[in-house]
């Protein structure tokens, strides 16, 4: 299957974190959608096939399938936008990408195979959706989440809510 997606040029999202949250909530997992993920074979078994994808040279694009909040047959579930793409990156980073290419997995490399050229780099002319860190992300992917300004448009928002 690797050769496959590489023969035809493509990119996989592994949406790691949903699949954690899923692994993590057996119970939610088979009321919301069906499935037994079977803990943490399960999840090891995504792990191991990212990680297989990733050193194979395909490129791995980082994201979420983010709800915010869902309900359908049970208990809301929370699954933030934002916080949860920086959960992603920490993924990334344990199946064995460096800082800089989950962080080019969320930006640049993500708007390159979704052909959004307007965006996912710092460029005269592109939309800037910037954050700026209090730490440095290259050290620990963690520090992403570390925000202490951030641009949606070129706007500078006026608040941020951190995690505490």
């Amino acid at each position: 299957m690797i050769q496959k997606i590489k023969l035809q040029n493509q990119f996989v999202t592994p949406t790691l974190n949903i699949f954690k949250y899923a692994c993590n909530n057996p119970n939610l997992a088979k009321q919301y959608f069906g499935v037994n993920p079977n803990g943490n074979r399960a999840l090891d078994h995504a792990e191991s096939n990212s990680k297989a994808l990733y050193q194979a040279g395909i490129p791995l694009i980082a994201g979420t399938d983010s709800v915010g909040a869902l309900q359908l047959n049970g208990p809301v579930i929370t699954i933030p936008w934002g916080l949860s793409l920086h959960y992603e990156l920490e993924n990334l980073v344990q199946i064995g990408t460096s800082p800089v290419e989950a962080i080019n997995a969320a930006t640049s490399e993500a708007a390159k195979w979704h052909r959004i050229f307007d965006r996912g780099s710092i460029e005269t002319g592109k939309r800037a959706d910037l954050l700026m860190l209090n730490s440095d992300p290259l050290h620990n992917i963690s520090n992403s989440q570390d925000i202490e300004r951030a641009w949606v448009f070129g706007i500078e928002t006026a608040e941020l809510t951190k995690r505490s």
